[in-house]
Parts: C-alpha cells; structure tokens; sequence
C-alpha cells in the first residue's frame, strides 16, 4: 500500500511541483480577475493540462494494477482475489480521480496559477507554449516523464531491502527503548 501511494505521489509530482504551499482563496470576482483567470485557463489549454491530467491518471492505474499485481501472494491469487484486487483498484482509481483528477483539481489549479504568476508572465508563458519550442517540450514531456519514473521506481525497488532493514531497526530500537511494562495493580 505504501507502494502505491509513493507511486500516486510521484506520478501527480509534475501537476504540484508550480503550485506553492499558499491557502487557495475565493474564485475570482473582479473584472481584472476574471480575465486573469481567463489567461491562466488559456495557459492550461496552450499546455494541455487536461490531457496530461488524463495521461497522469492513466499512469496512476498502471501504478496501481502493478503494486497489486507485486503484492506478496498475488501470483498465486486464486479468480476470486483476483476478481477482488480488480475491486480494488478500481476504487483506489475511482478516489484518486474523484479528488486528485484534472475536474477536482482545475479550480484550485487556477487559484495558485493566478495568484502566483503575473499577467506578463502568463503572456510570457503563452506565447511559450504555442512557439515551436513550447510545442515540443510538450510533445516530448510525456516520453520525458515515463523514462524518469521508470528509473525512480528501479531506484526504489533496488532501495527496498534497505528501507526494509531500517524500518527492522527502528522497531527494535524503540522495543529496546520502550518502557516496561506496569505490573498489574494487585493491590499490595
């Protein structure tokens, strides 16, 4: 399980690494904010964000059905837990897209792009995306982010023995130093 929401993590990574740790106000209300917003919903379409919204989803599932498929005893499933893990991951993906997909996330997407970017760079970032060199950083991108988590995840899987054997020395150590138990109270 730990697996998979590490994975979840690093797949939604690229949606979070321009959003800044600022509490999302009010939608926009004024004139001036309404046509921020309506730059900031015409950056999101020059790069796509909804298709690689959906391809992040896609990859999630992908994640998803893998650590299951991982899981100790899984290639030994019999139909019925596989009929299960199927459930399973269905729901995983169901709550995942019902609070991280592009439809959960857009409005708050578009808080922190308007509150932290300016009309200038909006303009700036615009005409970026729809120069050549916008258009293929966007064409590239997902080739991009598939070898990256490839090599994050052969990383992980080749940590795994030593995170194992940290987590085994961290319970011992706190088994050590944890105090003894209380004698019951006999009442002497």
């Amino acid at each position: 399980m730990k697996r998979i929401l590490v994975a979840a993590a690093l797949a939604a990574a690229p949606f979070t690494l321009a959003a800044q740790t600022k509490p999302v106000t009010a939608p926009a209300t004024s004139a001036t904010d309404a046509a921020k917003q309506a730059k900031v919903q015409e950056l999101f379409a020059a790069m796509h964000v909804e298709r690689a919204s959906e391809q992040m989803v896609k990859t999630m599932q992908g994640m998803v059905a893998h650590a299951a498929e991982s899981a100790p005893g899984a290639q030994d499933a019999t139909p019925e837990q596989r009929k299960i893990m199927a459930e399973y991951e269905q729901k995983a993906m169901d709550l995942a897209v019902k609070s991280i997909g592009w439809e959960a996330m857009k409005p708050v997407y578009s808080q922190i792009y308007a509150a932290d970017f300016t009309d200038a760079e909006l303009d700036g970032m615009i005409a970026f995306y729809h120069s050549p060199s916008g258009k293929a950083l966007l064409e590239k991108l997902p080739d991009i982010g598939q070898q990256t988590m490839k090599i994050v995840q052969e990383r992980m899987q080749a940590l795994q023995p030593q995170l194992q054997q940290i987590t085994t020395d961290y319970g011992n150590k706190m088994k050590a130093t944890a105090p003894a138990p209380k004698s019951p109270d006999t009442g002497k």
